[in-house]
């Protein structure tokens, strides 16, 4: 009886052991294709506050940026745009 039981437990063990390691390998895949895609975005043109057109090519790619997108005609939106820029102290364009 006690064979069987100790039987049982390494088995359980294995088994939860092995898909254990198959989630890790499987997070880590994961992460891996995110960071490709993060890698190509496309190029595209923006409208600033300002009204002025802005590409993503006219930045740093080795600097951090975070788009915005908002409704224009919205005055939340737009506050939002502005004062959240202003403390994180983030350009506005």
């Amino acid at each position: 009886m006690k064979k069987r039981l100790r039987r049982a437990l390494v088995l359980v063990f294995f088994i939860v052991g092995g898909f254990l390691v198959f989630q890790v390998i499987q997070g880590f895949s994961e992460n891996k294709e995110a960071e490709e895609r993060i890698q190509s975005i496309p190029q595209v043109e923006f409208v600033s506050l300002a009204g002025e057109k802005v590409s993503l090519r006219d930045f740093d790619p080795a600097k951090p940026m975070v788009i915005v997108y908002f409704h224009p005609e919205c005055d939340y939106c737009k506050y939002e745009a502005i004062v959240g820029a202003y403390l994180q102290s983030v350009p506005v364009i």
